[in-house]
């Protein structure tokens, strides 16, 4: 079994009130405006953004939410900062994404790839962001027969204490 911590956070989408056509990526750890870890992108076609705040719930391993609550406690919240910090949104949200977190045990944006026998397994939080990297490691796995170096779960990649001299 993957040395994984299962669990979700939620993204709600919100509708743009005008016709903006220069419109902004976002995060904001301040707290200013009642949550912190804040993130949002907008859609393509600019009529509505994706918010999340960078917070999750744990979930079992056979996928059960521990506190499905929570989640709704988190998607009232990205209500309430799209009123305070973004009038250019409505904050009556379109659309509510539950997302799954898979994290590592060495940090939020850990991951590895295993090899045991024709088995591969590749696991981590985040991982499209680096795809096209990941993609060829796993495809070295399979044709080379071995996990290359830097991508198996000694290595810790994704690590944010990688070359602390003090771990």
């Amino acid at each position: 079994m993957l040395p994984l911590r299962l669990g979700a956070h939620v993204r709600v989408s919100f509708r743009v009130r005008d016709n903006t056509l220069r419109l902004p990526t976002l995060q904001d750890a301040s707290g200013c405006f009642g949550a912190a870890g804040v993130y949002a992108a907008v859609y393509p076609d600019r009529s509505a953004y994706g918010l999340g705040i960078a917070d999750d719930v744990d979930a079992l391993d056979d996928g059960a939410i521990v506190d499905g609550g929570r989640l709704g406690d988190l998607a009232t919240a990205a209500s309430r900062y799209v009123t305070t910090a973004l009038p250019g949104l409505d904050p009556t949200p379109l659309e509510t994404v539950h997302c799954w977190v898979t994290r590592l045990p060495w940090g939020d944006d850990g991951m590895a790839i295993w090899r045991t026998g024709s088995v591969v397994a590749v696991a981590g939080h985040n991982m499209f962001k680096h795809a096209p990297v990941i993609g060829e490691a796993l495809a070295r796995t399979v044709v080379e027969g071995r996990v290359p170096a830097g991508f198996g779960p000694g290595d810790r990649l994704g690590d944010p204490r990688q070359g602390d001299p003090t771990v």
